[in-house]
């Protein structure tokens, strides 16, 4: 089958939703994958930004990555920043 996938849902950081304290400066990220189809997932796209309206600087893109399938109603795995050097704080 075809077309969209919905958004995903329960997005984590470091395993906490809206987390804050976290040192970690390579933090992993996941997600709910969830398609009406039923589909498969088979690629992410991760944006980090400075403002959470993604209006900042972008600090890593990650580009579609190709990933294992992910089914409709599964978080994916751990995915690790792999972009500019993060800090801690605020």
């Amino acid at each position: 089958m075809t077309g969209i996938p919905n958004n995903p849902t329960s997005l984590l950081t470091e395993g906490a939703t809206d987390p804050t304290g976290v040192t970690d400066t390579t933090p992993e990220f996941s997600a709910i994958y969830s398609d009406p189809n039923a589909d498969n997932g088979t690629s992410y796209e991760i944006e980090v930004n400075t403002n959470n309206t993604f209006t900042g600087t972008v600090m890593w893109d990650s580009g579609q990555v190709a990933t294992g399938p992910i089914t409709s109603g599964n978080r994916s795995t751990d995915i690790s920043y792999a972009g500019t050097t993060l800090t801690t704080g605020i």
